[in-house]
């Protein structure tokens, strides 16, 4: 796959302050704004590990010389910055609908085995937010990390191996109670379902892993997009073939 940035998205700078000093009678500007944290695809993150804002502050000063210097800051620190209750009770009605409206929301699961104990913490994590934040979220990702998981670890673990089996099984229960949750999300103006498989993985396993995308079809948003990635590749949206294959298997 290739290592192509993702338009827009890849990273979030929203000014919100400057100030002007003079040195020298030249003016010196400062600017703060919020970026994502390095590495980071996402504004807000919802994992296992809770909920938390992706983001630092930057300051950037131009001195009247032309010196540019910049320093970070960590105001979203989740050691002492609780973004569930900023979003639930502190935040003021538009300074919410303001972040949520331009920030972009990743739920994140990592599935290092079958068991279904990391999408019940995500949607534990979920049951903990209101009903404004399902409603006002614009932009959202859904992640499956599968990178732990093999095609054949899954097909012996679960027994399914084609879709007919794929359908009984409890694998899909948990995408399927995941996926019920996130039809709280109303009014999404982009939806991208992401699969994360193995950097080494053939082709006909790569056919039973993109099946975990099933459930997420059912959510409503006209720029919806399925995509697949590796650990050390940008998610690219998923080829005709796989494509095809996929939404054939859709039942109406």
């Amino acid at each position: 796959m290739a290592h192509t940035p993702e338009t827009a998205q890849a990273a979030t700078s929203t000014v919100f302050e400057q100030s002007w000093t003079t040195v020298d009678s030249k003016p010196t500007i400062t600017t703060k704004s919020y970026v994502r944290t390095r590495g980071k695809n996402a504004d807000i993150l919802i994992s296992s590990d809770g909920i938390i804002r992706t983001q630092v502050q930057r300051h950037e000063t131009v001195t009247g010389l032309g010196k540019v210097i910049r320093r970070h800051t960590f105001p979203f620190d989740p050691k002492y910055y609780c973004l569930t209750d900023q979003i639930n009770r502190k935040l003021e009605g538009s300074e919410r609908k303001d972040l949520l409206a331009c920030s972009w929301v990743q739920i994140e699961v990592e599935f290092s085995d079958i068991n279904g104990n990391n999408v019940e913490s995500v949607l534990k994590h979920l049951s903990k937010l209101r009903a404004h934040f399902f409603s006002e979220t614009r932009h959202l990702k859904v992640k499956l990390g599968l990178r732990h998981l093999s095609a054949s670890s899954i097909s012996k673990t679960t027994g399914f191996s084609d879709i007919e089996t794929f359908r009984k099984s409890d694998f899909l229960h948990l995408l399927e109670q995941l996926a019920d949750r996130l039809l709280a999300f109303t009014d999404l103006e982009h939806l991208h379902v992401i699969v994360e498989v193995p950097s080494s993985i053939s082709e006909s396993e790569l056919y039973v892993q993109i099946f975990v995308a099933l459930p997420f079809y059912r959510l409503q948003c006209s720029k919806r997009e399925i995509k697949l990635c590796t650990p050390s590749t940008i998610p690219e949206n998923l080829s005709k073939k796989y494509f095809t294959f996929l939404t054939r298997q859709i039942k109406p």
